[in-house]
């Protein structure tokens, strides 16, 4: 069932972190440029990109690498388990998308009751060396303003909530 929750949560989250999603979304061409370079520091420094701010950015490669690479080990995982086990994968599944299903919603309450502190443990769970907080006239939040995350955590809400809803209903057949 693990393997299936993590399935649920990355999946969506791979497809946000894309450069399709920052045009549909933000339509600004530093976001897009920058996106292209985030490898390559010495680029983004010639972007306008302070330091700082490419530390963060080089930080959330990291993560997203890592997201990537467990995603597969997990879809090779689940294709065996569905290759030899259909009925307790498909089980597995099913149960991870009821769990994630009430896990969303639950959540999905919380930021919208708590954005600012949600926004900011996330920050701090993840970047604990903190190089994640910018002053609001800084380019990487000129460039990924607030409205752009709360805009993408609800894009992504919506594709998890999805995602699960189809397993269930694909469950039925």
């Amino acid at each position: 069932m693990v393997c299936s929750f993590f399935l649920l949560l990355t999946s969506p989250l791979l497809l946000l972190a894309s450069p399709v999603y920052l045009q549909l979304t933000l339509n600004h061409p530093l976001s897009l440029a920058a996106y292209q370079v985030l490898n390559q520091p010495l680029q983004l420094a010639g972007l306008g990109f302070l330091p700082a701010e490419i530390a963060h950015l080089q930080d959330v490669v990291r993560w997203l690498a890592v997201v990537r690479l467990l995603w597969l080990i997990i879809v090779i995982i689940i294709g065996v388990g569905w290759w030899t086990r259909r009925r307790l994968t498909q089980a597995a599944l099913t149960r991870a998308a009821k769990f994630t299903l009430g896990l969303g919603i639950g959540f999905g309450l919380l930021i919208l009751l708590f954005w600012n502190q949600v926004f900011i443990s996330f920050h701090r769970l993840l970047f604990p060396q903190g190089n994640w907080a910018f002053p609001a006239d800084s380019l990487l939040i000129i460039t990924f303003p607030e409205p752009f995350w709360q805009l993408t955590f609800f894009v992504y809400l919506a594709l998890v909530l999805g995602l699960c809803l189809l397993v269930l209903l694909c469950e039925r057949f």
